[in-house]
């Protein structure tokens, strides 16, 4: 059985990075949304912008629902318009970091020829 990933193209990676607003101004998911994700059999997201949270958002909706279902999350993805609307093989390359609860990966996708 493979596991289900979702990649969530925003656009927000393109339109902002390397501004001021990077860290300020991108879309994220709430909780429901999260809990949507998680409903479906997803087991593994990852969103083009500096969080999977909303920035306006302090609590950290999205963030407390990976924990409670646990479910993995990739942030700061680049080049998601590439594979927009494609199906692929994803493969992340995590670094190995004695006690971390995160690491920054390699992101790669498989495309068929």
């Amino acid at each position: 059985m493979l596991n289900k990933t979702v990649l969530l193209y925003t656009g927000s990676y393109k339109k902002r990075y390397h501004t001021d607003e990077w860290l300020t101004h991108y879309p994220g998911l709430n909780k429901e949304a999260t809990e949507w994700l998680a409903n479906q059999g997803i087991v593994n997201f990852g969103i083009d912008a500096p969080s999977v949270d909303n920035p306006t958002d302090k609590m950290f909706p999205c963030h407390v629902v990976c924990r409670e279902k646990k479910l993995l999350n990739m942030e700061n993805l680049a080049n998601l318009d590439k594979v927009s609307g494609k199906r692929f093989i994803f493969i992340g390359f995590p670094l190995k970091i004695r006690g971390a609860s995160g690491s920054s990966i390699r992101a790669v996708a498989l495309l068929k020829a």
